[in-house]
């Protein structure tokens, strides 16, 4: 897929090694990579991605990059994990509040817990539930989760 080989490119970078890219903006010949990232990027960063981005345009099109650094809260995820499950898992949506959802945010991302009953539990576990949070959120906030 050639996002994540972009994403691939972009990271090798120090202060986007942890980046997700958020939209992609086309305006005239203008291409805009639209970046997340929670660490401090410098003018390196910047151009390091605008570079990379450049060879993922067709040719006569020029790339752009618009960097924002956006460090998640708990409460944030805790949130964003419960329209992942109303969206996604409704069934298990109509079993939980806010309340039964935890999160921690730390350097490398963060983790987040859901309190389930047992029946509700085994379904979502067996239906790669949990998987399939985890890889929602990476698309929302930078890091492991």
């Amino acid at each position: 897929m050639k996002s994540e080989e972009y994403l691939n490119e972009i990271r090798k970078s120090e202060g986007l090694k942890r980046a997700i890219l958020e939209k992609i903006a086309i305006g005239g010949k203008t291409i805009v990579f639209h970046l997340v990232t929670d660490l401090t990027y410098r003018k390196e960063d910047e151009d390091h991605a605008r570079k990379v981005s450049q060879n993922y345009v067709p040719a006569g099109y020029t790339a752009e990059v618009g960097i924002v650094k956006a460090v998640p809260s708990a409460e944030g995820v805790r949130a964003t994990v419960a329209d992942i499950l109303k969206k996604r898992f409704p069934a298990a949506a109509a079993f939980l509040s806010l309340a039964d959802i935890e999160a921690t945010v730390d350097g490398a991302g963060g983790r987040f817990m859901l309190s389930l009953g047992e029946e509700e539990r085994e379904r979502f576990a067996a239906g790669e539930g949990l998987n399939v949070l985890s890889e929602e959120l990476s698309h929302r906030f930078c890091g492991v989760w």
